[in-house]
């Protein structure tokens, strides 16, 4: 465990693009370079294994390129496999299913961090944040929140119209 913590920052963290790398050995190291959302997990779960400044960089970068109105987008937009529509035939949208596609769920996580990064006195913005998914569920929907949308405007739902862990997170936070 104190090896982890140790270089944890030390392996992951790019100064440079100030995002954590998505993977650091293996056969495509292009993920390396690529923002995800797994980033949110390191700060909802174990924001100790990076700087508060190192931190509070990673979630600014995750808030502008990934934050969608109805969660987070799989992949940052500067990614040449990027993809802005979930949309198609079943294999059309398996490809895109996690370059690009927002999903709802992540907005648990991503709570969590700005929690831990930022302390309680973002919840009533988290609270701001949140009104566009109860809107969704509420006027827009059947009540709950949709398993995914679109990674840009207008940002239509897809996959399941009522996913237990879009509601799930929502209700959680």
């Amino acid at each position: 465990k104190q090896k982890i913590e140790q270089s944890f920052s030390i392996k992951y963290y790019d100064e440079q693009l100030e995002i954590l790398r998505d993977v650091i050995e293996g056969t495509n190291l292009s993920d390396a370079r690529r923002l995800r959302p797994n980033a949110l997990y390191a700060l909802a779960l174990t924001p100790e294994l990076l700087s508060k400044a190192q931190s509070e960089k990673v979630l600014a970068k995750i808030e502008s390129e990934l934050l969608t109105p109805y969660g987070m987008r799989t992949l940052w937009r500067r990614d040449p496999e990027y993809s802005a529509r979930y949309e198609g035939d079943q294999a059309q949208r398996d490809r895109v299913y996690h370059q690009g596609t927002a999903w709802a769920f992540l907005i648990g996580p991503y709570a969590d961090a700005v929690i831990n990064v930022r302390g309680e006195r973002a919840s009533e913005d988290l609270w701001q944040y949140l009104q566009t998914l109860l809107k969704h569920a509420v006027t827009d929907s059947t009540g709950h929140i949709a398993e995914v949308f679109d990674a840009e405007a207008p940002q239509r739902p897809g996959g399941c119209y009522a996913q237990a862990w879009s509601d799930a997170e929502f209700l959680r936070i």
